[in-house]
Formats: C-alpha cells, structure tokens, sequence
C-alpha cells in the first residue's frame, strides 16, 4: 500500500506508533479459491479527499494488480476535559448538599464519555477530630453510599457511571471535612464546536478556467473575555485534481501580517500562519491552478485553529468548483 501524495501515515496497529515510510508491504499466505482479507491502519493528514493506492502480486510479481481509489476524510473528534471540585466540612449535626451538572454538549459521541467521582477524605480538619459520616451519591436511577470515620485516609473513586449521566447529588451526614473532585470527558467534532471564528471566502472572477482564485476573510469571535487568540494556522484544502504552491498567496492590506505559509500533500492543502487574530478581519488570496478533471465533484475545507487551543476554531465546507 502506498502514501500517495503524503496525505496519510500508516499506524501500527499494536503499538498505535506512526510510521513514516512512504510505503507498507505484507506477506501472507492464500490458499486456492479462498479470500484472504488484508488490513491497513491509516492516520489521514488532510480533509476531504485521500487517495489510496494498493498493489498486490505473486510470484515475485510476475503476476500483479492494482488499483486507486479516493475516498472522503471528514474533521476529527477531539477530547474535551472538565473537573469540578467541592470542599466539605462540618461537625455532628451537619448535613450539607450539593448538586453537580456535567456540561457535556448534546452533540458529544456518546460512547466518549467518561465520569469518574473521587472523595478525598480528611483533608482539612486534624486528625484528632473524630469524624464520622455517609456520603449519598445519586445519579440518573442509582444511589451509592459511601461510609467514612476518622481513620478514613483512603481516597475512594467510583467510574462506573453510564454514559447518559448529565448530573450528580451529594448528600453528606455527619462530622467529616474532605474535597470531592468529579472529572468527566468527552469527544466532540471540530464541526459541532461554536465557531470562534468568522470565515468567509469569495471566488474571484479569473481569465482562464484552469485557474482559480479565492478571497478568504477571517476574524477572532470575542467571548468570554477573549479577546484575541495566539498562534493561528488557516487551512484551506482542495480537490486533488487542482494543486498550490507557496508563491499562490497574495496577502491582503492588512494590520496582521502572514508570518508564513507552507504547502502540503501534493499542493492539495495550503497553511497559512499568523501571530495572532483579533475582532479586526484578516484576508489574503489564494490562487489554485487544475491539473486535470476529475468525475467527481468532491467537498472542500477551510479550517481557522488557534495551535495551542484547537477547541477555538471553526470549520466549513465549501463548493470548489
């Protein structure tokens, strides 16, 4: 199997290490008349369209086929962490309570999510204190009971919750002092996050049909108290029938300058890096010219992504063609 164009990194599929030959082969034995199904762990570095390629042949290749095939990459789940922490206190007669809501958005993979709820016993009052309590956790139809005394030093942890858990209730009865810690995670698609950025590109007329030109208009959403982010990378992919080189950007009158811009895959992918990115729109263009038809008409990708908080981005296809 080959990485055509380096848009894909094969994974190993025991160790989950990336390898970055250009390509993998594997030997196996078939006997006659018999299927014998081959697999190949792939990592794709680009969105919308990854080409594959594979060549299979016997007898040192005398005899040998081959064939292509692109099919359609979309954007990434990433993992999103959340924690909240209570301390507790108090003496014999206290019963406190606390209700815990886990903010998991409604569009988060189901089978991602994760909650552990972990007491931490003993943390603020002397030991000499004698303590003695329960701590009644309830969530969704489930009750658990947790009993702790002053010689409780051991942290306790439960992580068997269901996935459909939105929120937790802590009744504690009795003298004990103590942190509560709940962690909870999730994955969610780059194309269900709330855009954090404003992208609008706009295709300019050209004198020829076998170039392309596009205006692409970018700026920061302010939010809670954000107003501005570090570190941007535009990405804008196209079809593989079309290519960019480094010299295919024009940079717009601007007060945020490009610091640089690479090319990817075959000059199918084009990175565009600035400092920073504020309320104030940021354009330049970008110029692609075709290389040959394809049958298909395939999706294209524009992607804006802070590189040190990949949650503030905003994702959109776009009609190529």
């Amino acid at each position: 199997m080959f990485n055509t164009k380096n848009q894909a990194l094969f994974v190993d599929p025991a160790t989950g290490d990336l390898n970055l030959d250009a390509n993998i082969t594997k030997t196996i034995t078939v006997y006659p008349k018999s299927n014998a199904p081959v697999s190949f762990l792939v990592k794709a570095l680009k969105l919308g369209e990854l080409e594959i390629r594979l060549n299979a042949s016997i007898m040192q290749g005398v005899i040998s086929d081959n064939f292509k095939k692109i099919i359609k990459v979309l954007p990434e789940d990433i993992v999103l962490f959340r924690t909240e922490s209570i301390q507790f206190y108090g003496d014999n007669s206290s019963s406190q309570s606390f209700y815990i809501y886990l903010d998991i958005d409604e569009k988060a993979v189901d089978t991602s999510i994760f909650t552990d709820f972990t007491i931490y016993p003993n943390q603020y009052f002397p030991q000499d204190v004698s303590e003695n309590c329960s701590v009644v956790l309830n969530y969704a139809y489930t009750k658990e009971v947790i009993f702790l005394d002053s010689e409780s030093t051991e942290n306790i942890t439960i992580n068997s919750m269901p996935s459909d858990v939105r929120s937790l209730y802590v009744t504690i009865n009795g003298s004990v002092s103590g942190l509560i810690q709940v962690n909870w995670q999730y994955r969610l698609n780059l194309m269900d996050f709330e855009p954090r950025f404003n992208i609008q590109i706009t295709e300019q007329t050209t004198s020829s049909e076998w170039l392309k030109e596009f205006n692409i208009c970018c700026s920061f959403i302010e939010q809670n108290g954000d107003d501005h982010s570090n570190g941007i990378v535009v990405e804008v992919s196209i079809p593989t029938g079309y290519a960019m080189d480094e010299h295919n950007v024009l940079e717009r009158e601007t007060t945020n300058p490009i610091v640089n811009n690479k090319i990817q895959h075959d000059g199918t992918t084009m990175l565009v890096y600035f400092n920073k990115m504020n309320n104030e729109t940021t354009c330049f263009s970008v110029f692609a010219y075709r290389r040959y038809r394809l049958p298909l008409r395939r999706p294209s990708y524009r992607i804006v992504q802070d590189a040190f908080r990949p949650e503030l981005s905003a994702i959109k296809m776009f009609d190529f063609y």
